[in-house]
């Protein structure tokens, strides 16, 4: 991607927005990948007068099929309506069946890194801004989906923050709290640049491997939800 003249015209300014972007094209062009499914781009693009401009604007997607009956669709800037607001993630990978909830994945592309004494001190690594994972654990909490059964469920089930780090100062990630956190919470943060793709690439392979049924629990219960349903064990066995 180029910022003047290039296949998707932005300023110098909207570096944050040209990150989206790339985010969104490479991680559909992986999806193709991982899943052996043909790639097409041909409605994300618009070719006139010898340039090639981008129709990539809020709620665009992009449709993969799995083996089975799942579909995998990333959509670019989402919205979601709620009684607490609107929310509007980055980027969307929601996992499709006919027969089963719909299961969404979460990756917000931030173009921001911080390594001031204090993060590091926390955080061991570079990583994102800890607003941008607070804002994860909003999205988990607020999308609600009304329509797709007969009562309200939270379909967020991972959420990840995408950042730009190269590959020499994220080579101890895999240790990081962020990282950690991706697999004990189910949020986290992960680096993500040309030929630094491999963490990313690693992590959506176990996503996309993982049993649905696994994939619904994010992390550590609510204490007091997982004793009533003890209890109700225990009454229904009695």
């Amino acid at each position: 991607l180029m910022l003047d003249g290039g296949a998707i015209e932005t300023s110098v300014k909207d570096l944050e927005v040209l990150y989206e972007y790339w985010c969104f094209l490479r991680l559909a062009t992986l999806l193709f990948e991982m899943t052996g499914a043909k790639a097409d781009f041909s409605d994300l693009f618009n070719g006139a007068d010898g340039e090639l401009r981008t129709r990539l604007a809020p709620g665009r997607h992009v449709k993969v099929s799995m083996s089975g009956s799942w579909t995998l669709r990333l959509t670019y800037n989402g919205s979601f309506a709620g009684l607490t607001g609107s929310q509007r993630p980055d980027l969307l990978l929601a996992l499709e069946s006919p027969n089963w909830p719909p299961v969404y994945v979460i990756l917000d592309a931030k173009y921001r890194v911080q390594a001031d004494p204090r993060y590091l001190s926390q955080f061991k690594v570079p990583g994102p801004p800890i607003n941008a994972i607070n804002q994860l654990h909003r999205y988990r909490d607020a999308i609600v989906l009304e329509h797709t059964s007969p009562t309200r469920s939270r379909p967020v089930v991972r959420a990840v923050a995408l950042f730009p780090l190269d590959a020499t100062t994220s080579a101890k990630w895999e240790t990081a709290p962020l990282r950690e956190a991706l697999d004990d919470y189910g949020i986290g943060a992960l680096p993500f640049l040309p030929h630094n793709e491999d963490l990313v690439r690693s992590w959506l392979e176990d996503v996309l491997a993982e049993p649905t049924a696994m994939l619904a629990a994010p992390g550590p219960p609510f204490g007091a939800d997982a004793e009533l349903r003890r209890v109700e064990r225990l009454s229904c066995q009695s």
